[in-house]
């Protein structure tokens, strides 16, 4: 026991004298990040030589310092190898295919199967990409030459980005079997279209993120989408949201839709829409967990068949809230549906009890409303927007729970 402390302590001071400036045997230049090494590839290699460095122990290679910083705070120390550690842990970023840096009014590269022209990166290949840095005016296009040869997915590591493009979407999938939007823990990232809400509503020509075929948003990081004219997500396949925190607010069209099918199964999902909030245009939505809060100017949520709420913390307030084509299941969701316009649909099957409310006026937006039950918890959720009809449930309160409201001051 004695041994492992005296271990640990000199790892201890060793991470503790952080390096703040480059030195000998370290350099600093444009690199993929915690590839220190500079081989093309993040694995165990590049942990070993931060490991060394911070242990001072001999270093037989050049090793990039910029490259291992990887929370960008301009020093080497034990926060950036816990980080890499974590990267190199996932099997999907071992091996880095390329990375494309957005500078502003230009792209660089570095890696294969990425072809630049002008402020337009085309990424040709499945394999694993990091995008970083910010661009106005251009975008970056998945388009796979032939899906049934290369049907692997496209990883897409979005590290820092800032986009902006008034003309056209600033991620298009074109072509690829599958595709995967990874939000790197700790960064932030904002896509916008950079345009104003017309005077009356059109119909929007593009989004801000457009996929034609399966498009999956994951990891922990954070994703801002603003439009003024555009949709904000929009994919003509399966769409699924499992991880991050993704905000869409959108002037004109909806926030996020897809035609195939829309499944929400993680993450912290803000929507604030003059459209509609999430919809399925000619398939399913189902949301099986995570936090879901929606404000819509139209439906909340809608789907064109099934709509199940399986999981997850959902607030859909809209002038319409809920819309489903066919059914309508309830099972394990938290749920409190608002409308102005008409009543909230009820569910067609319901595994959990559930209430509904009416006003012949319309309360204010911020009012608090739930559930008082003497067999359970009291639930308690808040309207994001001004409302007459109201349906709240939750799957640990029982038919004897009954509603409660708290007026919000105007």
């Amino acid at each position: 026991m004695k041994t492992i402390k005296k271990q640990f302590c000199m790892l201890t001071a060793a991470v503790m004298a952080a390096l703040t400036l480059p030195c000998a045997g370290l350099t600093a230049f444009a690199a993929d990040p915690g590839d220190l090494n500079g081989d093309g590839a993040v694995n165990k290699s590049d942990v070993r030589l931060l490991t060394s460095y911070l242990l001072n122990e001999p270093i037989d290679a050049v090793m990039d310092w910029k490259a291992g910083d990887m929370d960008d705070n301009g020093k080497l120390n034990a926060c950036d190898l816990s980080l890499l550690k974590r990267i190199c842990l996932s099997a999907d970023v071992q091996e880095i295919t390329g990375s494309i840096h957005l500078k502003g009014s230009s792209i660089e590269f570095e890696g294969k199967n990425i072809t630049v022209t002008g402020t337009t990166a085309v990424i040709s290949a499945s394999g694993t990409y990091y995008i970083d840095g910010t661009l106005k005016g251009g975008q970056v296009v998945v388009n796979v030459p032939d899906e049934k040869t290369d049907s692997e997915t496209v990883k897409l590591y979005l590290n820092g980005v800032s986009m902006e493009n008034t003309e056209a979407p600033c991620l298009l999938v074109e072509n690829a079997e599958k595709t995967t939007l990874h939000l790197v823990e700790g960064k932030e990232n904002t896509l916008t279209d950079g345009l104003e809400a017309p005077a009356s509503k059109t119909d929007p020509t593009f989004s801000v993120i457009q996929a034609k075929d399966d498009l999956t948003i994951k990891e922990s990081g954070s994703l801002t989408i603003t439009a003024g004219m555009a949709y904000g997500i929009q994919c003509n396949n399966d769409l699924k949201l499992n991880g991050g925190n993704i905000t869409v607010k959108t002037e004109n069209g909806d926030a996020i839709r897809s035609k195939t099918s829309v499944s929400v199964k993680d993450g912290v999902i803000s929507v604030n829409s003059e459209g509609d909030g999430i919809k399925s245009t000619k398939g399913t939505l189902e949301i099986l967990g995570g936090t879901v809060k929606i404000k819509a100017g139209n439906d909340a949520l809608q789907s064109d068949t099934a709509l199940s709420l399986k999981g997850g913390t959902v607030t859909a307030c809209g002038d319409r809230g809920i819309k489903a084509g066919t059914t309508f299941l309830l099972d394990g969701c938290t749920l409190l549906a608002t409308a102005t316009d008409e009543p909230i649909m009820k569910p067609t099957t319901a595994a959990q009890a559930y209430s509904t409310f009416s006003s012949d006026t319309e309360l204010p937006k911020n009012t608090a409303i739930g559930l008082e039950d003497p067999r359970g918890p009291k639930l308690s959720m808040t309207a994001l927007k001004k409302f007459s009809y109201a349906l709240v449930s939750s799957p640990q309160n029982s038919e004897s729970a009954t509603v409660w409201v708290t007026l919000a001051s105007e």
